[in-house]
């Protein structure tokens, strides 16, 4: 199969270019397709694509919906890949003050408005947590069906609609984790200035820790890491977690859709103009 889709993608290179072939065919129900890219031999930018379904002709009429599947789904797989970083983040000053508010918690040391804040406190880093094992779960997940595909040879149209939901949702993963910690700052304020609740539990701490928490020190930090995710979305004091999904949905797939049509120029096998 892939010697026949090679001998067909040479009959569209030009030069001296050098031929790629996605490995991941297109299977629309019926037959298959695969996306061969012609880039330039020294720099590698790409100058041309062409469908080739090694079974027969590439009709024009089917062949902007199998470039569109095969260029979102190279830019999907892309931005995943992308992430893996994202899954390492770590959270060591997080979980060590994680860890002192624990403690105080488990004593009757504290006055009720103390208790309050500091369990508030305490479950804001407790979700940072859990939605951070929520992104790696998603990660893992996304990644377990790239594995699948890349087994199997294709991808379908489902295939792809499952992997695109994916990035919006860790957009709004990670939001989460930085608006809730930006929401809830002055909550660490507090515990700093009370932090004399553990010495009278006998709890030894790191003072300088502890003060890394406080609004004076992480504000800007978080409040950069909000805009910088947000940049290309409208946030309104009456978005809900699922309107913002939303935006970053439809943003990601306007994304594409331009990328499709930045690039339908270049397509040489089938021509559809």
């Amino acid at each position: 199969m892939y010697n026949r889709v090679n001998k067909l993608s040479k009959n569209y290179k030009k030069g001296l270019e050098k031929i790629k072939i996605n490995p991941c065919a297109f299977c629309n129900g019926e037959e298959t397709f695969y996306y061969v890219l012609y880039k330039n031999i020294l720099i590698g930018n790409v100058k041309g694509y062409a469908l080739i379904n090694p079974n027969g002709h590439t009709s024009k009429d089917e062949a902007k919906n199998v470039f569109t599947a095969h260029m979102m789904f190279a830019v999907t797989v892309n931005n995943i890949k992308n992430l893996s970083e994202r899954t390492q983040v770590e959270l060591n000053s997080h979980s060590t003050v994680k860890n002192y508010l624990n403690k105080v918690l488990s004593l009757d040391i504290l006055d009720p408005n103390q208790r309050e804040i500091f369990q508030n406190a305490y479950e804001v880093l407790n979700d940072m947590f859990q939605l951070q094992e929520e992104f790696e779960e998603r990660w893992k997940e996304a990644n377990s069906l790239l594995e699948e595909i890349n087994n199997k040879g294709f991808f379908s149209n489902n295939d792809l609609e499952i992997l695109i939901k994916y990035l919006p949702l860790f957009n709004l993963i990670q939001y989460k984790q930085l608006h809730t910690r930006f929401k809830n700052s002055k909550d660490f304020d507090f515990v700093y200035k009370h932090r004399e609740v553990f010495d009278e539990a006998e709890i030894s701490f790191d003072n300088k820790i502890l003060k890394s928490m406080i609004t004076d020190v992480i504000y800007d930090e978080l409040n950069n890491s909000i805009n910088k995710i947000t940049k290309n979305i409208n946030i309104t004091s009456v978005d809900t977690y699922e309107t913002i999904y939303e935006k970053w949905n439809t943003y990601y797939r306007e994304g594409l859709n331009q990328r499709v049509n930045d690039s339908l120029n270049l397509l040489r096998y089938p021509q559809i103009w």
